[in-house]
């Protein structure tokens, strides 16, 4: 059959004799067949108009959320926000970014959700506008206000404002079901007073995805201040994680979560598979491309891991508005795209972390004065998590005018870390760089095979890391 819009086969073309052809037709009857054709012409260009404006889904969109809340709530609105991000990622299975600041135009259009919330007594009020930004082309923001509802109705009738069809299968293993434990799990955190409250929560109703994988994410936020409970809080965070990753499969936030617990206890290679057959399923979500990239990298796969960091740029329609950690790209010696990815990310309590990242960016450029510097203010910064400070005072001892202090340091690190049940192949690999800055070269093939033994199996870096040759 003929595409509708092709020409037709000339046989097909012929007036039949007995058919009025156009020379056989009065006037009057001109008029009314250019009126019904005038008319087809624009319901057709005002149905395709409007289902440009008010159909997004037809454009396969990418969605970028901006969330504001009471001056005095900034916790919990970027709490929120993640959770909207989370939602609509794993139950809309569409791209979603936070807004970086302003709404510039990218390479590609993309759905912009510019958002006022406010809690009323338990329910939610939406209040805002959200438009399509579009290269070339001046944005047509749309305001609304939503009426105050329980939280998940409130969700639901959001993106049903904008069109954007969720799955209520992966709603309800999402989201809680009672609105005091929806706001309740966007309050957990890392401190201490917080750590009861989810079992407590998941006495009220059965636990949803986002309150078992907030809660993981929490305990494992912790043990970065060396807890002196961090071994229980470690067991206890795994196990919710596999708990939120059986309720939720594929939900990114659950997997990001389970991915992490699993790699550093050295069965990084088994979780690699997983996520790629996910990511085959959901090949626009920018979460599970970064995942991937992160278990490919600690699996030595950096091809891969770049392909998937590549990936995760491709999805952001701003082109990489705030770009993720990049370390699979110094693995392979591109310090300029590592640079990149130290511009968006380790604010707040990963401060120090960013300062170490770019004290080992300085060191790999041969600049010991810069790299001092970047160390120096990591270790002074007070509202970091203690072990970026920590680490960061170890490079800056074997910088120092006494090297040899510092084996002692990052020996007491090394002693706490493992006390404490932090696993993670990468930071005790930077440990091994500290001693062998220091010139302790046993301690830094000590520490080299236990990072090794924590998930970390990049043989290329170990190979070619010019602070360990």
């Amino acid at each position: 059959m003929p595409h509708p819009l092709s020409p037709l086969p000339r046989a097909c073309r012929s007036v039949p004799a007995m058919s009025p052809g156009p020379g056989n037709l009065r006037p009057r009857s001109w008029l009314a067949l250019t009126a019904v054709l005038f008319l087809g012409g624009a319901l057709f260009l005002g149905g395709g108009l409007s289902c440009h404006r008010a159909c997004p889904v037809a454009r396969d969109p990418a969605l970028v959320i901006a969330l504001r809340m009471q001056p005095n709530q900034a916790a919990r609105a970027q709490a929120l926000r993640e959770t909207l991000q989370e939602t609509f990622a794993f139950a809309g299975a569409l791209p979603v970014f936070p807004a970086s600041g302003t709404w510039e135009p990218g390479p590609r259009p993309y759905l912009a959700l510019d958002l006022v919330a406010e809690e009323r007594e338990g329910s939610m009020e939406f209040r805002g506008r959200w438009g399509w930004i579009e290269p070339r082309h001046q944005v047509a923001w749309q305001p609304f206000e939503l009426p105050a509802l329980p939280p998940r109705r409130a969700l639901e009738a959001l993106a049903a404002r904008v069109d954007l069809p969720l799955d209520r299968t992966a709603l309800d293993a999402w989201l809680p079901q009672r609105p005091e434990v929806f706001w309740a799990a966007l309050d957990l955190g890392p401190h201490p007073a917080s750590r009861g409250r989810a079992e407590a929560l998941a006495r009220l109703e059965p636990p949803s995805g986002l309150l078992m994988a907030r809660h993981a994410r929490a305990l494992r936020q912790a043990l970065w201040d060396l807890p002196e409970d961090g071994r229980r809080l470690w067991e206890e965070a795994r196990d919710w994680s596999a708990r939120a990753v059986a309720k939720a499969p594929e939900s990114p936030a659950a997997l990001a979560e389970w991915a992490h617990h699993a790699i550093h206890a050295g069965e990084g290679r088994t979780v690699l598979p997983r996520l790629l057959e996910i990511q085959r399923r959901n090949p626009r979500s920018p979460d599970l491309a970064y995942l991937v990239s992160y278990a490919a990298r600690y699996a030595g796969r950096l091809d891969l891991a770049t392909a998937a960091l590549d990936r995760q740029a491709a999805l952001d329609p701003r082109a990489a508005a705030l770009p993720p950690s990049q370390t699979a790209r110094l693995y392979v010696g591109d310090l300029e795209g590592f640079e990149r990815g130290l511009g968006g990310s380790s604010g707040g309590t990963w401060r120090a972390y960013g300062g170490l990242q770019r004290g080992r960016l300085a060191l790999f450029r041969g600049d010991r004065n810069g790299a001092r510097g970047h160390f120096q203010r990591a270790w002074e910064d007070a509202d970091s998590h203690r072990t970026g400070r920590d680490l960061a005072g170890a490079y800056l001892a074997a910088l120092g005018e006494r090297p040899s202090e510092a084996p002692a340091l990052i020996q007491g690190l090394e002693r706490q870390r493992r006390e404490r049940g932090l696993c993670d192949g990468e930071l005790v690999l930077m440990m091994s760089e500290a001693a062998a800055l220091a010139g302790d070269a046993s301690l830094a093939q000590d520490l080299a095979d236990q990072a090794y033994t924590e998930g970390f199996s990049c043989s290329r870096w170990f190979r070619k890391n010019p602070l360990l040759e």
